[in-house]
């Protein structure tokens, strides 16, 4: 081999390990568990995905209400995602006991989405979960529900996306749906809702702390799978926007 052509693919091969090297060390994240409530009913995981770039702070939250398991499974897959930059933090399972029970409130506890507010007794679980968006001072809020239909019902709900007074514009949120509807062509028919609920998660960490949130609401009369996947995909969407 003439020693130029040899020094040439030497180079290459060097420069083509560096790359790749670099790479490995950009993709790099770590994953992290902390334990909520510890010793009590309401104990639960919250998942913590720090990548090797800096960037916003984002947090999903599922089974809030227990008889939703669409959100949980979705939030579990959320768990180990990949994160380009910033860092994702996943509560799966907010409400165990009402998991537990596969209900939708556990006896005696209230609709824990009606406390988040500064104005009632809080739940132990719902004051843990405003701590960690402010300490860790989270830039997204995502909530992830799911509703039946309520025909002729002007509060109709399922399959929409509720926006908190700080998240995207519709125009913006016209944009996810026909992005995401590309792979999953039943969120064309989403809807852009703004009128987050009075005590809910949404509602706190907007107007109280300023954070732009979502609550993504399918159609529990959907299959399970399709549920799931639209749940995913929105969020990871949403993970995207705010980059």
């Amino acid at each position: 081999m003439r020693p130029f052509i040899k020094y040439f693919l030497l180079g290459v091969l060097t420069c083509t390990l560096f790359y790749f090297a670099s790479s490995a060390l950009d993709n790099k994240q770590e994953n992290y568990i902390i334990t909520l409530c510890k010793d009590t009913v309401y104990e639960t995981e919250a998942h913590i995905i720090v990548a090797s770039k800096e960037g916003r702070v984002r947090m999903i939250v599922a089974g809030i209400h227990g008889d939703e398991v669409a959100g949980i499974r979705a939030a579990e897959v959320l768990s180990d995602m990949r994160l380009k930059d910033g860092s994702l933090i996943v509560i799966p399972v907010v409400n165990q006991p009402a998991v537990l029970l596969n209900q939708r409130t556990a006896f005696g506890q209230g609709d824990l989405n009606r406390l988040f507010s500064d104005n009632t007794v809080r739940n132990p679980v719902v004051d843990e979960v405003i701590q960690m968006m402010v300490e860790f001072d989270v830039d997204l809020v995502i909530d992830l529900h799911e509703a039946l239909p309520s025909i002729g019902n002007a509060d109709q709900i399922e399959d929409s996306i509720i926006v908190g007074k700080y998240g995207a514009s519709l125009l913006d949120v016209v944009t996810l749906f026909d992005r995401v509807g590309s792979k999953v062509t039943q969120v064309k028919g989403f809807t852009y809702l703004n009128n987050p609920v009075s005590g809910s998660l949404n509602q706190y960490a907007s107007d109280m702390l300023k954070i732009p949130a979502y609550t993504i609401e399918t159609n529990r009369l959907d299959q399970l799978d399709l549920r799931v996947l639209e749940h995913v995909e929105l969020s990871k969407a949403l993970i995207d926007m705010s980059e």
